[in-house]
């Protein structure tokens, strides 16, 4: 299973969570099954153990650095009116400023956590719809998946939707018009998907999606 997948898979079984993708991605990579090896129903419990329990701490921490604010944040009057110098209300006001701005981010990034995460698990759902719609190349069903720009208003079911119809077309282009999109076998009627000029054009076409951002990049 490449990085990638295990990526997807691990985004999935954490559901919500506050982390950042960045945060996940970095720990997968540093945590990869070794060559050959599957990962198996010990390498998800220890693992996604191990993130939902720093996602725990993370989201302890959050809410308690919101609600110390909360209780001790007293705004200081201008020009010093409670007796301190107006170099002293400045500094405070400073420092205020700059908490206000450290929770902002904070909770931006969990904001962004969210999004980035339920982003993952609608690719997930509709990538895993591959078996249930008997498509005939599952590898280009999964790019498709990938290729898909998700805004803020797509759900599942659109999701789906747009990846049929890039799946469709990218799998005639291919191919050709003998292409059998669902149902039918990789090599059904005569035509030949592993060719090495459809390998070459599938390839062609996942590098300029990551040079775009639209996919993510392979490591070489």
């Amino acid at each position: 299973m490449e990085k990638e997948q295990i990526l997807s898979e691990m985004v999935a079984k954490l559901g919500k969570t506050s982390l950042s993708q960045r945060t996940i991605s970095g720990y997968v990579e540093g945590n990869l099954p070794t060559d050959g090896v599957e990962p198996d129903d010990a390498y998800w419990q220890k693992h996604v153990g191990f993130l939902k329990s720093l996602d725990g701490n993370f989201s302890h921490d959050v809410a308690h650095a919101v609600d110390e604010f909360k209780k001790n944040y007293k705004a200081d009057p201008p020009g010093g009116d409670d007796g301190g110098s107006k170099d002293d209300s400045e500094n405070a006001g400073s420092r205020d400023d700059a908490l206000l701005k450290r929770l902002e981010d904070m909770e931006e990034r969990l904001k962004e956590s969210e999004n980035q995460a339920k982003k993952e698990r609608m690719r997930k759902e509709v990538s895993d719809k591959a078996e249930s719609l008997k498509v005939s190349n599952k590898a280009l069903w999964k790019d498709a998946v990938m290729m898909v720009e998700l805004n803020d208003d797509t759900d599942a079911g659109k999701l789906l939707e747009e990846t049929k119809k890039v799946y469709e077309r990218k799998l005639k282009s291919y191919i050709g018009e003998g292409a059998t999109p669902y149902g039918g076998t990789q090599r059904q009627a005569g035509v030949h998907q592993d060719t090495e000029e459809a390998k070459a054009k599938r390839e062609a076409f996942k590098a300029r999606m990551e040079g775009m951002g639209r996919l993510p990049k392979r490591e070489h």
